[in-house]
């Protein structure tokens, strides 16, 4: 038989101390993992912003693109540059008419207070006009000289996101001849 003495069990007072020891490794472990998910979350938030803005300017790119290289085959003898109109709410780019197809606008909105940004092109009705981007808090176009001797001018459209990431699509206006009278 073992004396009672020898034998030492845990008391109360150790199991409560091992218990809240317990407790607390298991809320620091959970706090942790919480954190690490929420910046994961906010991490895949912003690339996921990114790519969407990139695939935005991506297209504006490929419209001015078009445009400047629709009005590079124009002899600018028979025409003057069709405009890019400049509105409060985003651009529309004129492109030249041909004999057979009625004249092409590609119209880019931005509504402020919802902070979309919506695109129509009138050579393509289905769904229109369709929307490309949410959570934008700036669209802005500007059209400026690029201070050569030439007179360059550059159409410049830039793109800021909720998220603080900002992207510019640009593009060189064609020069258009002064018209006589």
């Amino acid at each position: 038989m073992i004396p009672a003495c020898s034998q030492r069990g845990m008391t109360f007072v150790e199991v409560l101390a091992a218990l809240a020891l317990l407790s607390m490794l298991v809320a620091a472990t959970s706090s942790l993992t919480s954190h690490i998910a929420r910046v994961s979350a906010d991490r895949q938030a912003e690339a996921t912003v990114r790519s969407a803005l990139g695939a935005t300017v991506d297209l504006i790119t490929a419209d001015l693109d078009a445009w400047s290289a629709a009005q590079t085959a124009i002899d600018q003898g028979e025409s003057d540059r069709p405009p890019v109109v400049t509105t409060v709410d985003g651009v529309e780019i004129l492109f030249s008419t041909d004999e057979n197809r009625p004249a092409r606008v590609v119209t880019y909105r931005f509504d402020e207070l919802s902070g979309r940004l919506t695109r129509a092109d009138t050579t393509d009705e289905s769904d229109q006009p369709r929307d490309l981007m949410g959570r934008i808090t700036r669209f802005e176009v500007s059209v400026t000289e690029t201070g050569g001797s030439s007179g360059d001018e550059l159409l410049l459209i830039e793109i800021a996101t909720e998220h603080g990431i900002t992207r510019s699509a640009a593009v060189y206006l064609p020069p258009s001849e002064p018209r006589n009278g």
